[in-house]
């Protein structure tokens, strides 16, 4: 028999259990409420396209002061998980509205602050994921094929406009003034939409058409080459059959940054190694950079845009869009094996690590200030700003 679910309160100072509160069903991941006073748990359900099978996720709402469940909620169909609005010191949480025979299924937002969970807000079938706009009072919702302008702090509907995009959009990225968004497209094409008038300005294509055009030709004769040695090895042995290998196209794992006035968007396509500067007022593609790397990130003090890759810093001139010196002498080394790169809230520091060290940059300059060696392997840095 499966063993009932249960939430254990643990005072750290006397490291004794306070309370065991039992549960319902099998929440997950709890998650703790801006203010510190309550946690949330999720449970996912049994999401269903028939209305016989669906069975509805639940949220329980739990109270620290107290130490008992204040609510359980119906938390949709399909559930997607608990996002915070840092902004609005709040959660909101996607799902899917239940299943009705012979009727599309809208999304729904569910927005939970303290203890209170608001009923369901209609927004676009399918949805993803949220993106809020703190200066123009707006909020996001990006679904499959449509998005939702909600305004902020009603989440009152003011519109909704088609997304090309479809599932392949893996990130909406906002100008600071609210005015454009950035659809981030798998097949390396952005979407540049304007947010106020709710239309498509363009689409861009990222990566350079030289590029793209010798990695296809490349593998193209890799697969042929493979193609004849097989036939040839099966002429050999006097087979009927052989076997080869089909080379196709990296995938574009696109990642993008915007320059913090907003003006210039930068994307980092893995296919062709480059960076694609988009004009963000016009909808153009101004440059196209080489450079390889996996994450892209700017600075919110200085001119810089940070590329990583796996053994190379490399910095970009964000106010003249020129590429600067890469991060390669002195301390670095060519098998550095980066793995990820964080940017302090305020844009004063960024910090680059993998095996084997961890470097520090200032976030004014893009310079390395400071680094630690001599680690076997660096899993993880967690920090204080």
């Amino acid at each position: 028999p499966a063993i009932p679910a249960e939430l254990r309160l643990v005072d750290l100072v006397g490291t004794t259990v306070v309370a065991t509160l039992a549960l319902e069903g099998n929440p997950k991941n709890p998650v703790l409420s801006p203010d510190g006073k309550f946690v949330y748990l999720l449970e996912a359900g049994k999401p269903s396209g028939n209305p016989e099978k669906n069975v509805n996720g639940r949220l329980h709402v739990v109270s620290i002061d107290s130490r008992k469940i204040e609510a359980t909620v119906d938390a949709g169909s399909k559930p997607r998980g608990l996002v915070l609005d840092e902004a609005g010191q709040q959660l909101l949480l996607l799902s899917d509205e239940p299943p009705v025979k012979g009727k599309e299924r809208a999304g729904e937002l569910r927005v939970i602050r303290g203890p209170v969970v608001r009923p369901p807000i209609k927004v676009a079938q399918d949805p993803m994921f949220v993106r809020v706009a703190p200066k123009v009072n707006r909020l996001y919702v990006l679904a499959e094929r449509h998005i939702t302008t909600l305004s902020l702090p009603e989440f009152m509907p003011v519109r909704t406009m088609p997304n090309r995009g479809g599932l392949a959009t893996t990130e909406l990225t906002i100008s600071p003034d609210g005015t454009r968004g950035m659809l981030l497209l798998g097949a390396g094409y952005v979407d540049v939409v304007d947010l106020e008038a709710g239309t498509l300005l363009d689409s861009v294509r990222t990566g350079r058409m030289s590029a793209l055009l010798l990695n296809a030709a490349v593998a193209v004769t890799l697969t042929e080459v493979s193609r004849r040695s097989g036939e040839r090895e099966a002429s050999r042995r006097n087979q009927s059959y052989y076997s080869y290998t089909e080379y196709t196209l990296k995938d574009v794992s696109p990642s993008m940054a915007m320059r913090p006035d907003g003006r210039f968007a930068y994307v980092l396509n893995n296919q062709t190694r480059d960076v694609t500067i988009i004009d963000t007022t016009n909808a153009t593609a101004v440059d196209r950079i080489g450079g390889a790397g996996f994450d892209i990130q700017t600075l919110g003090s200085a001119s810089v845009a940070i590329i990583l890759s796996d053994s190379v810093i490399r910095l970009l001139d964000t106010a003249t869009n020129k590429k600067l010196d890469d991060l390669t002498g002195g301390n670095f080394k060519k098998d550095a094996g980066f793995q990820r790169l964080d940017v302090s809230p305020d844009g004063r520091y960024a910090v680059a690590y993998g095996a084997p060290g961890v470097f520090f940059l200032d976030g004014s300059t893009g310079k390395v200030v400071g680094h630690a060696h001599n680690f076997k392997r660096v899993v993880d840095v967690e920090y204080v700003w």
